[in-house]
């Protein structure tokens, strides 16, 4: 039989998974509404003392998201973006499938050094900037992005959160975590980005010339 501080966290947890599941609120503020209770009551009932309430933070794991958060948005602000938007339909000279390629590896190369939440951030700016500029249809660029940054999040260890959490819990070093993933990462880029064009190939877009812009000009300084 579970005791009452089994039943009191558990009843927490479902609290928490409730409020993120309905959109009550926001998921961040439901994950700190849940650990703020957990950590109220456990200190309340004596499961918990100060000292391990404290040690269950992971402050380098937040140092380092907060690093790569202030890092896009300086980037973002600049233009950045909107500029390998721009070149990406430059250089494919309007085929939507040098693009729909183009962006799937891209999508993936970047989240293996920003992180999934970070990478989807910006892969996200630049296809709307594709779509609107080639009036093509965004969903199947928005989904295969979505899908390739979450596939290349799991290859590096601050590709994602819980990557960070596991390296630094087993020690592994950026280059330990990538030798143990890249070849399979690779494979499962190839195949994956296949996949996704013969499924969305239909909604592509047809090819066109492409607009005449100075991708440099639209940097901020």
């Amino acid at each position: 039989m579970l005791d009452i501080t089994s039943i009191v966290f558990v009843g927490i947890y479902l609290l928490t998974l409730l409020l993120a599941s309905t959109e009550t609120t926001s998921l961040s503020v439901a994950a700190l509404i849940g650990a703020f209770l957990s950590v109220l009551y456990g200190l309340t009932c004596g499961a918990l003392t100060p000292e391990e309430a404290v040690g269950f933070i992971d402050f380098r794991v937040i140092l380092l998201l907060i690093g790569v958060m202030v890092t896009f948005e300086v980037i973002e602000r600049s233009g950045f973006f909107r500029v390998i938007a721009l070149y990406a339909i430059r250089y494919s000279k309007g085929d939507p499938k040098v693009l729909f390629f183009s962006l799937c590896f891209v999508s993936a190369a970047i989240s293996l050094f920003l992180g999934d939440v970070t990478a989807i951030l910006l892969i996200v700016a630049a296809a709307g900037t594709i779509a609107k500029i080639m009036d093509y249809d965004p969903v199947p660029y928005f989904v295969s992005a979505a899908i390739m940054i979450n596939l290349g999040g799991t290859s590096t260890l601050i590709g994602s959160t819980s990557n960070m959490i596991i390296g630094m819990a087993s020690g592994l070093s950026f280059l330990d975590f990538l030798n143990f993933l890249a070849v399979c990462e690779i494979i499962l880029w190839v195949l994956t980005s296949i996949t996704l064009y013969l499924l969305y190939k239909p909604r592509l877009g047809e090819k066109k010339p492409p607009p005449v812009y100075d991708p440099w000009g639209e940097i901020e300084d």
